[in-house]
């Protein structure tokens, strides 16, 4: 199959080198090539280089604002034409998937403004202990990111900053509350429930909300795990 599959115009073309990330996945699940395999990993490594890719994480490094809600905000392209969340603060969202975005860059390519960003990033994130008002460290912005979900879209939740952060090394002390309301929403069976959910809204729908959930529980292990490392068991 991969042989006929290889010969094929078709698959030729979308080999071709101008757009990478479809040929690291043509090589991986149309030729089913192993990720071990040298030009799948090579493939997937020529992603960053993409012009469309550079282009992304360009825009994020000139544009991302960490500001917190300044007395003389910016203004100009993108704040005044994104008023919602570029105009009058700081997105909080915007700041998670953008540090989520650069956290998938690798690290030999880190650049010295993509890690200014992304320490920029991570620190809007703390000062904010993930999910409080940083002028007010005792309410919560939106109740909405207790409650754990897959997938997210624009929207983010306490877990999936945690994830992020831990992933890019960070065991503050600021995220332990986050990581106390992990905790504390872990059931007596030992995982976690789909507390959100884009059911009915999407073609296909992930798991059931208010049961557990594979997708949240493994998230769930993988933050402890790496916020506590091995002094600690997650998994039972």
């Amino acid at each position: 199959m991969e042989m006929r599959c290889a010969g094929s115009s078709t698959v030729q073309w979308l080999l071709e080198r101008d757009n990478p990330s479809v040929r690291y996945f043509t090589l991986l699940d149309i030729m089913g090539r192993s990720p071990a395999d040298m030009e799948v990993a090579e493939a997937k490594r020529s992603i960053i280089d993409d012009p469309r890719v550079q282009h992304g994480i360009e825009w994020m490094v000139k544009y991302q604002r960490f500001d917190d809600g300044a007395a003389k905000r910016p203004r100009g392209y993108p704040y005044d034409r994104f008023e919602n969340c570029w105009g009058r603060h700081t997105c909080h969202m915007g700041v998670v998937k953008a540090l989520k975005a650069l956290s998938e860059v690798p690290e030999a390519r880190v650049s010295p403004s993509v890690e200014r960003v992304r320490q920029d990033a991570a620190e809007y994130l703390l000062k904010h202990h993930i999910y409080r008002k940083s002028h007010d460290i005792g309410a919560i912005s939106k109740p909405e990111w207790l409650q754990f979900g897959f997938p997210l879209m624009w929207n983010t939740d306490v877990l999936e900053i945690l994830e992020i952060l831990t992933k890019l090394g960070y065991r503050d002390s600021r995220m332990q509350d986050a990581i106390d309301v992990a905790n504390e929403k872990r059931t007596s069976e030992g995982n976690w429930l789909l507390d959100s959910t884009f059911n009915g809204r999407v073609i296909a729908s992930i798991e059931r909300k208010g049961y557990p959930s594979k997708w949240v529980t493994m998230s769930a292990i993988r933050v402890l795990k790496r916020y506590h490392g091995d002094t600690e068991d997650h998994c039972e």
